[in-house]
């Protein structure tokens, strides 16, 4: 894990993103603008793990340029073996942040990738700071939970 510096590209790149995800739907205008620019930008390495299922969750993501691969169950058996590609633009590990519980899943950078990363702490301090965001964050985890169980 590598931290890189967010150019004026990078940072257009990232409230692209941002306006096509559910995540950053509470947010128009400059308050969109204060959420993202507490989004950090971080390089991974081919084969590097993210972060591990059953960590604490420190951070979500979003995935700039390269892919993430998604591994929701152990490798015992090759039938059990879940797993999930994420490319350009989806967002990940948000769903941990939101429930405040351990990574459900392990993920690892297939190719070179660069994450939009926000830590747990800033996220934190936007939720505590803006009850509007709150309140959205909770519809969401909702919504994302009905949506995994049906």
């Amino acid at each position: 894990m590598n931290q890189l510096t967010i150019e004026k590209a990078d940072f257009a790149a990232l409230a692209r993103i941002a306006g096509h995800l559910d995540f950053f739907t509470p947010f128009k205008g400059a308050e969109l603008e204060m959420m993202l620019s507490h989004i950090h930008l971080y390089g991974y390495s081919k084969g590097e793990t993210i972060f591990k299922k059953g960590q604490a969750p420190d951070a979500f993501y979003i995935v700039y340029e390269g892919r993430v691969r998604i591994r929701l169950n152990p490798r015992w058996f090759a039938i059990m073996h879940k797993q999930a590609i994420l490319n350009p633009g989806n967002l990940f590990g948000e769903m941990a942040i939101l429930e405040n519980r351990p990574r459900s899943a392990t993920a690892i950078a297939t190719q070179p990738t660069k994450l939009f990363v926000l830590f747990r702490k800033e996220f934190d301090m936007l939720v505590q700071r803006n009850p509007l965001f709150a309140d959205g964050m909770r519809l969401l985890a909702e919504r994302r939970k009905f949506e995994d169980a049906h």
